[in-house]
């Protein structure tokens, strides 16, 4: 039975190990065992053409030849420092083959083989469409990536291979610059048939020329004379490139650089669907990037298709005597699986001898091939450190942004690739995220609820049905069953007994046009002032509704009916006023608040009109501002909802219509944090008049 290792969460079953004496460098000395870039034999110096100019090959030619493409489809066996490895065919290819655009060959790096046995894995589990890989720079993913599409298209009949990148101007540049180049380069056994010999700057279409008169000067090894029928080009950034087309193979490159235009969620599952036919999965995609800041360009949606293709199996025993692994049959939510390494985990320059990463500082060994490779001086300035205390030097010299900069783009773990991937951000980026892994690592529980009356009027929850999980309260806190439904009366108008205790917030949107498809979406809070006695579920938001009901009605009737259950005042943003008539046909405006004081300019508040809701002037919504920047700086720590942080990140001041959440919470905060004002002095007259009219 083959070695099973785990690469990236995933357990992989190498291929049985041949005979020692089948392997690349057996009898070798140790030292002698590592990657070598083999050139092509000298029996290659003469070859032999006909009459049309095809390559005519002797027994031993072809006999190369012919290992050399079973090697690549078939993966490849070497001894490497005095141990038997394993590298996939597509690996074998890029090693081997592949030429970068400086026309260097690439380096035998251990972090590569581990991402190449990841791809093979994973390409081999029939519901996989392809992986989503987080990437520092200088990791080699998009030089190993356009190899592999090169190499797809050139050894597979009837291949359609499409490139996509953040800029279409990117896009052709890595066809030109990358495949093309690294086509041209490989030996002739490599180069199927080209339609046209010479160079497009748009496509390589790899079939027999239709002027059949033409000779044709390349080997016919790969294609057979018939032509491959295949195609590899790229197509501009938009949403819908390849849409309706069936592609083979798709290389997406810096998806979390997508302009804002062209959101790369929506990209991806478009372009998904043109590697399946039916039920059939026909191609399989790379889509390699850093991440770009989450407001303005395609950092947030890449995160959207990075948390969909979370898969982490169960660690469990495998019997050695298994022979295969236990395969989870169960898909992420888009199809993708994820791949993430540390920027420290294989940088160039901090690369051994035998492929090894020199993340620590070098062993005795290891600085002696290093100042060979590149110089004393490069080595005491830099190499010296190891990888990851260099890039922690770096760090140590940058403050701001460019810190932020820095640590998105040489990231040690997947939190920090998406904590500093933001630097607009208004809020503590910091403690966001921390707060994010921390809400990963400990799961707060909450109740999907909906609030209904029951015969004798009193408001009551009940978990939701299947029906209604697009519209629902989540909810982390209940009150205690005697502080439900409580309110004073003056005869007339009821009025929540516990405003004292709590508030609940509303971003509403206009009406009821267009159902749940069209425009912004409702948001509302239930939150908790600070309590002393209870601090652990005080100061925060403990329940959330979200959405868009096919009737606005629906909206109102569920935020009453918390309002009723919780005794808490409701404010709603004061830009559409049908609340006010929906509370007031059922006799329960008293449970709309007012402008609070601390949103009314100071200047303005002897006069101001108290409005039931919160005022949308520019001196209100800088003040909601300000508390949020506050609350995430000093209480982001009593943040439960994942939602509230995911949009704090992306949140724009300028433009508030899209975050409909972070709206709402914000004039949470700010009504949590209304000071407690005390009731105005009871006017007396200056004289008592009793009824016997004698002044005092």
């Amino acid at each position: 039975m083959g070695e099973i290792i785990e690469v990236y969460h995933t357990r992989i079953k190498l291929p049985d190990k041949p005979d020692d004496i089948d392997i690349e460098d057996w009898g070798s000395p140790i030292s002698e065992q590592y990657w070598r870039r083999k050139p092509i034999p000298s029996i290659f110096k003469i070859l032999e053409r006909d009459d049309d100019g095809n390559v005519v090959l002797t027994k031993p030619q072809e006999d190369f030849c012919n290992k050399e493409l079973d090697r690549i489809r078939n993966g490849f066996w070497f001894f490497l420092n005095g141990v038997a490895t394993y590298i996939t065919g597509r690996h074998y290819y890029y090693l081997q083959y592949w030429t970068l655009e400086n026309r260097k060959h690439p380096e035998y790096r251990d972090t590569s083989r581990r991402y190449y046995l990841y791809l093979e894995h994973w390409y081999n589990i029939y519901w996989c469409r392809g992986i989503i890989r987080g990437k520092s720079r200088r990791s080699g993913a998009s030089s190993e990536c356009s190899a592999n599409a090169t190499g797809h298209v050139t050894t597979t009949k009837n291949a359609r291979v499409g490139h996509v990148s953040k800029t279409s101007a990117d896009a052709r540049k890595m066809f030109i610059y990358r495949m093309q180049f690294g086509f041209r380069h490989l030996p002739f056994f490599l180069q199927p048939t080209l339609a046209n010999d010479k160079d497009s700057k748009s496509e390589l279409v790899f079939n027999v020329p239709l002027n059949k008169t033409k000779k044709i000067k390349k080997a016919q090894l790969i294609d057979e004379v018939e032509g491959l029928n295949s195609i590899l080009d790229y197509q501009p950034t938009a949403t819908n490139s390849y849409d309706s087309e069936r592609l083979t193979w798709g290389f997406i490159d810096e998806g979390g650089k997508f302009p804002a235009d062209v959101p790369f969620d929506q990209f991806v599952s478009i372009i998904l669907e043109t590697f399946v036919e039916g039920a059939e999965r026909v191609g399989f995609g790379e889509f390699p990037s850093t991440v770009n800041e989450l407001t303005k360009k395609g950092g947030a949606a890449f995160k959207k298709v990075w948390d969909d293709a979370d898969w982490i199996k169960d660690d469990i025993d495998i019997d050695e005597t298994d022979e295969v692994l236990d395969i989870d049959n169960e898909a992420t939510a888009n199809t993708l699986v994820r791949y993430y390494t540390a920027a420290y985990d294989g940088l160039a320059g901090f690369i051994g001898k035998y492929g090894e990463s020199i993340i620590e500082p070098p062993t005795e060994e290891q600085a002696k091939f290093l100042i060979a490779k590149y110089g004393q001086k490069k080595y005491d300035g830099q190499l010296k450190y190891g990888a990851k205390a260099y890039l922690e030097k770096r760090r140590s010299k940058l403050k701001g942004a460019a810190l932020e900069e820095e640590i998105r783009k040489y990231s040690f773990n997947e939190r920090e690739m998406f904590m500093a991937a933001n630097t607009e951000c208004v809020f503590n980026m910091n403690n966001i995220s921390n707060r994010e892994e921390y809400l990963k690592e400990n799961k707060i529980h909450k109740r999907s609820v909906v609030f209904f009356r029951d015969l004798e009027q009193k408001v009551k929850w009940r978990d939701v049905t299947d029906n209604e999980k697009s519209f629902h309260w989540k909810i982390t806190w209940f009150p205690k069953i005697e502080n439900t439904n409580v309110y004073l009366s003056d005869g007339r108008i009821r009025k929540p007994l516990k405003g004292h205790d709590g508030a609940i917030t509303v971003d509403s949107y206009s009406n009821s046009q267009g159902g749940r498809k069209y425009g912004s979406k409702a948001s509302a809070w239930i939150g908790r002032k600070f309590d002393v006695n209870d601090p652990e579920n005080s100061g925060k938001a403990v329940g959330h509704l979200y959405g868009r009901p096919a009737v606005k009605d629906m909206l109102h009737e569920q935020v009453l009916l918390a309002s009723e259950y919780y005794s808490y005042p409701v404010w709603y943003e004061h830009t559409a006023d049908d609340y006010e008539g929906y509370f007031r046909e059922r006799g329960k405006q008293g449970y709309l608040g007012v402008y609070p004081l601390s949103l009314i300019d100071p200047v303005k508040r002897h006069d101001a009109d108290r409005h039931k809701g919160t005022p949308i002037t520019p001196f209100s919504l800088t003040r909601q501002l300000d508390n949020g920047i506050a609350y995430f700086e000093y209480h982001c720590d009593k943040i439960d909802f994942e939602e509230i942080l995911t949009t704090a990140k992306v949140f724009d001041p300028y433009d508030r219509t899209a975050y409909d959440c972070i709206v709402s919470f914000l004039m949470l905060i700010s009504v949590l944090m209304e000071p407690t004002y005390a009731p105005p002095p009871i006017k007396r007259p200056l004289i008592k008049v009793y009824q016997n009219g004698v002044a005092v």
